[in-house]
Order: structure tokens, then sequence, then C-alpha cells
């Protein structure tokens, strides 16, 4: 290992520590095989004049080269490659035959090659590099069983050599890649120290999608032609429910509970908000079931048209209305004809990731899928196959690509039920490897010590605009027009549409509330000491050297003495631990790989 001392918990130093361990790879030696003695009369006869240490053309001295160093047999080959070309000696050489060259080439190759097979036997034939932003975010997901973490796009982008990510020679260190590993394996720490704080009980909770207001919000189309992207509807038992939509019966009621469901006939892919189960917001990280219940229907068209006016100004007047056989007719719905493949997303901040899919079939189906979800994120499901409305370049704009003269493909889903968060003896793994059986215990916000950590608010997220009851009647102030009635024209709910209004949304923004906390100790440099040991034997995968524990436990002792409290002192030695070398960078051995190099490899 590496000598270095650590005197504070700051990334420069951390970067040293790179950069020394860097260089001491790159310096890593050949065998000490001196070449032949034609080689080197070769090159005191044609070479020395002009590459020695009196004479460095080209910044070249190869009296200065070793015969057992990398970096300079790197040199080596390229001074074969530049005599093989003919371009040195210079032309001005009259001495040197083809034959001599030819020979030389021959032989100095050989000696090369045969030191090189003669490292790779040795060392392998991988050099020693750092983790590329994918296995170091797989490394602490795994080293702190805190697999929701997402913390790959907190690190720079890796350099490539040949369209591949984890070359050693591409994947550089820098004082800003080490600052933001620091970054990432605090937030990871801080995670793991979550899960044993804030856990809230395992619940199952069925949500209805009459009472997504993201969905039912849409029933009442509007007629600026965007409408098909968000456009949903009322279904009951693969039928259209048109006095629901249009605000006439109430929207839910017990009788029927069980078996409605809001219908769609494109997907909001690329739609960012197009709508998400807000009802169901992600109360603590970890794993969950999710359950949907649906089906597929066939929906008519001849829905939303084009009306067509007469007159100028205040004279204009809407004259009829031109139905579009492309557009959906929300109040005509028939069972599916075949099945639907789902895909199920979750939503923080504008982005989505994709959770997994499965197929409703033509008959209510109920399926499940089991996946890792972040604290806060909210749950969003799409249709796979049913693409959005294209601008098609013609006079029908926002056509439906899987639209046909006999209608169109669409789903019906009727709730989502969750399950979780399902935890087990190992939930609180991290946490046990970070303090094991160390009390952890809130404190005052006014204290000066401790860790400050972020939970999610038990205050639910404040609605822009609330949903509607349960079971009540489809509110439609502010609403569009039904796609039958002109614009400026009473609504069939007989509320006047106001101009430019459009849905409200149900979601709330994400809400986080600090806390600080502290791990209690009695014996705090002992105890510091016995976790380090076990926390530096699993991050290097080896047993720990004497050296490398004192230099680490120096740094614990000057942020304790500092008074920033123990747990604020261990995270501090933590994440230099998670951003030194013995972390960061792969260290194999020649010949076959076993279970854990492999492991390594694919960065799990």
């Amino acid at each position: 290992m590496v000598n270095f001392n650590i005197k504070t918990y700051a990334g420069c130093a951390s970067a040293m520590l790179f950069l020394v361990f860097l260089f001491d790879g790159l310096t890593s030696r050949l065998f000490a095989q001196e070449p032949s003695e034609s080689i080197q009369h070769f090159l005191k006869l044609h070479c020395l004049e002009c590459h020695s240490s009196t004479n460095k053309e080209g910044s070249l001295d190869i009296t200065a080269l070793s015969w057992e160093s990398i970096s300079d047999f790197a040199r080596l080959v390229r001074m074969v490659d530049r005599i093989e070309e003919g371009e040195m000696p210079p032309k001005s050489e009259t001495s040197l035959s083809s034959e001599a060259k030819e020979k030389f080439v021959t032989e100095l190759s050989s000696h090369l090659r045969r030191l090189d097979q003669e490292r790779i036997k040795r060392d392998g034939r991988a050099m020693k590099r750092r983790l590329n932003r994918y296995e170091y975010e797989n490394a602490l997901r795994d080293m702190l069983n805190v697999p929701w973490i997402q913390v790959r796009d907190m690190l720079p982008e890796d350099g490539e050599l040949y369209r591949f990510n984890k070359s050693g020679e591409a994947l550089d260190v820098s004082h800003v890649q080490v600052s933001r590993m620091m970054s990432a394996a605090d937030y990871a720490i801080r995670q793991a120290i979550i899960v044993k704080l804030d856990r809230p009980e395992r619940t199952v909770k069925r949500y209805y999608a009459r009472d997504e207001f993201s969905l039912v919000g849409n029933f009442l189309p509007r007629e600026n032609g965007t409408l098909p992207d968000r456009l949903s509807f009322p279904v009951l038992d693969s039928h259209a429910q048109p006095e629901v939509r249009s605000g006439k019966a109430p929207r839910s009621t017990a009788e029927t509970r069980e078996r409605e469901a809001v219908g769609r006939v494109s997907s909001i892919f690329s739609d960012a908000g197009g709508y998400s189960w807000s009802q169901f917001r992600v109360p603590a990280s970890g794993r969950y079931k999710l359950r949907f219940k649906g089906y597929s229907i066939w929906v008519s068209g001849g829905g939303i048209g084009r009306w067509f006016y007469e007159g100028f100004g205040d004279a204009k007047a809407p004259l009829y209305h031109l139905p579009i056989w492309h557009r959906p007719n929300a109040d005509e719905v028939w069972e599916g004809r075949r099945p639907e493949p789902i895909g199920v997303y979750a939503q923080s901040s504008g982005k989505s990731r994709a959770l997994g899919q499965f197929d409703f079939g033509i008959e209510p189906t109920e399926c499940e899928i089991e996946a890792t979800l972040v604290a806060n994120e909210v749950v969003q499901t799409d249709g796979l196959r049913l693409f959005r409305t294209r601008v098609n370049g013609t006079d029908e704009q926002y056509v439906n690509p899987l639209a046909t003269e006999a209608g169109m493909p669409g789903y019906a889903i009727q709730w989502l039920e969750a399950e979780g968060p399902l935890d087990n003896e190992q939930t609180d793994s991290g946490y046990q490897l970070l303090f094991g059986d160390l009390q952890l215990m809130r404190i005052d916000m006014s204290e000066t010590t401790g860790l400050i950590v972020q939970i999610p608010s038990k205050q639910a997220p404040t609605p822009i605009a609330g949903p509607p009851t349960a079971i009540g009647t489809l509110d439609t102030t502010d609403r569009q027009a039904p796609r039958l009635n002109p614009p400026g024209s009473p609504n069939l709910a007989g509320q006047q549409r106001s101009p430019g209004a459009g849905p409200r949304r149900a979601l709330g923004a994400s809400r986080l509330t600090d806390v600080r906390v502290e791990v209690r100790s009695e014996k705090p440099h002992e105890d510091a000491k016995r976790l380090l040991i076990r926390f530096l034997t699993k991050a290097s995968r080896r047993e720990v050297e004497q050296g490398q524990l004192e230099q680490f436990l120096q740094l614990f002792d000057h942020q304790y003495d500092q008074g920033v409290g123990f747990g604020s002192a261990m995270l501090s030695v933590y994440t230099a631990v998670l951003a030194s070398p013995g972390f960061v960078f792969l260290e194999e051995q020649p010949g076959r790989l076993d279970g854990a190099a492999i492991a390594m490899r694919l960065g799990l």
C-alpha cells in the first residue's frame, strides 16, 4: 500500500492519494532483461548521436530509457515503428543497409514481444484502473445495501477507448473526479442512515383510477387539436359512460366501484406530466410490490373533429362540425381485440425510469411487479404499443398511427395497489456496517454536533388543485366544451368554458424534512477502530494493513477533536475510504478469473 498522510477531510488530500497511487501503477516494472549486444550496438552506431543525454532531438534520450518500465516500453515500440517505416535514421545516414535495418527491427520486435508476454503472464492484461461511474454506483449500492441510490450522474462522464468505458487508459483521475466521488459516497452513507432512522410500517393500499385527478381531469375535451395526447375517458365493463364523461352522472358509485376504469388510446411518451398516480407518493426508499388491474379496449373513431366558420370579426360564427376518423370517440368503447403491453415507470423531478412491464388481457387482468422505489417518487403507467399521435404534414393533423376506419386500440386501467416497504433482516445492514449496534438518536436541530439527514415529510403534499371526492359529480369548472359544442357555447354540464383554461393538476411537490441525528458512543476511539477495521476489510476486499488503519484513524481523531460528534467524524472517514484507491481501483491477479473478479468486471 502506498504511504500517504491524511490530515483532513478534504477533496485535495484525497486527490493526492489517487495521483500517488496512479503514478506507482504507471511505473510498474517489467522483468529486468537487457537486449542483446547486437541491438545495443545498432542503437549506439545509428541512434545515440542524435538521441542521447547531450543531444536530445525530439526530446528522446535512449540512454535514459529503461527496459524494465512499462511507460518506456511504449516509447521503444514507437521507435521500432518509425525505423521500420523509414522515418529513422534520417536519409543522410548512408551506412545503414536495408538488410541491417530489417535485422534490427526483427530482433528488437521479438525482444519487446517477449518482454510483453512475460509481463502479461505475471500481471495479466488489464491495467490497474478505477471504477467507471456505473461500477462505482453499483459498488456503493452493494456496500451499503442502498439499491435505490442513483449517483452516477453526480460523477463526470467517463472517458472511452475503442467505445469501451472500462479501459484504464481512458479512465483518468482528477480532483474533480475525487470530489464528486466523495459527494456521492456522502449521499449513499446518509441514505443508509435514513433506513435505520425512518422506516414506516409495511402497508397495503389501493388507489382507484377514478380518484386520480390527472386521469379524470381530462374527461372533457379541448378543441385546440392537442387533446388526443392526453385524452382519458370513463369505462365500465369495456363500455363507455357518456353521462359520466359529460358530468351528468356521478363519476363513481359504491355499486360500480370495483368495475370502474379510466380508458386511454395513446401513450404519454415524451409527454412529461401527462399523468401519474399522484395519490401514492413513495413514503420511504425500498422494495415495493405494485399491483395493477385493467384490460384492453377498442375505441371507435370519428371523435373530436373540426369546426368550420363563416363570417369575420364579430360576425364570425360556427357553421358545421366535421368528425375526423382518426380521432377517438370516447363515447363509443368496446371490448379489446388483443392484449396490450403496459409499462410502469417511476417519476421524480420530471424524470422517469422504467420499473417493469406486463400485459392487460381482453378480460380484466391483475398484474404485479416488484420494484425498488425512491422516497417521494410517484408511479406512472403507460401503453407501450400506443404511440402518441403524430403531425403527418397533411391537412389531417395529429394522426394516431394505430387508428383505422374501424377504430383504434386502447386500454382501461382500474386501480393501483401498493404494498411496502418490503423489509427483511438485511434492510438495515448498511447501518450495521457503518455503526454496528451503536444507538442512532435524533437530536435538536439547534445542536452543533451530529449529522443532518433528509427524510420525506410526513405532511401530505399540497395539490395545486385538490382532486374531486371519491364518489360524486365531476367538477367541470374551467373545463373546455365537449366535442360537439362550438367554442364559446355552454358545455353539457351547463358550465361556461373559460378561454385558455386547461385541466388542473393534483401533483404536489416533493417535500423533505431536515433531521439532525447522532450516534451514541461511550468509547469513541475504540468504537471507531473496531468499526473501521470491518468497513475497510469490506471496502478493500482484503485484510487491513496496520499502516492503512492508522492513517484513517488519524482522520477520525482530527475530526472528532474539532467537536463535530462521533457520527459526523465517522462519516468523514467512511467518505475518504470510499474515495480512496483501495475502493475505487480494481486490482486483479493474472490467470483465471474467480467469482469476485467476474463480479467486479460486471460492476456487481
